[in-house]
């Protein structure tokens, strides 16, 4: 997908199971959500590491949207807990 080739961050595992994480190539500030299939807000966190790995654990099965903002862009994934 050309989308992702030229995306700024890269998520892994997914699908995921108990953990996910996504990496940054900088350490600007961004906020991190991921919503539900419903578009609710499960998670959320602003931080400017270039690593960063979320517990998943008490996910449900299912598919989630991941969006990382940074002042500039967004990137939006579809994400799947197995």
């Amino acid at each position: 997908n050309e989308l992702e080739e030229n995306s700024l961050i890269n998520v892994y595992p997914n699908p995921f199971s108990n953990h996910i994480e996504i990496s940054y190539n900088s350490n600007e500030l961004k906020l991190i959500q991921i919503l539900d299939i419903n578009g609710k807000l499960i998670f959320e966190n602003e931080n400017n590491t270039p690593n960063f790995k979320i517990d998943t654990s008490n996910f449900k099965e299912g598919v989630y949207i991941l969006t990382v903002k940074n002042q500039t862009s967004t990137d939006i994934r579809r994400i799947i807990k197995e």
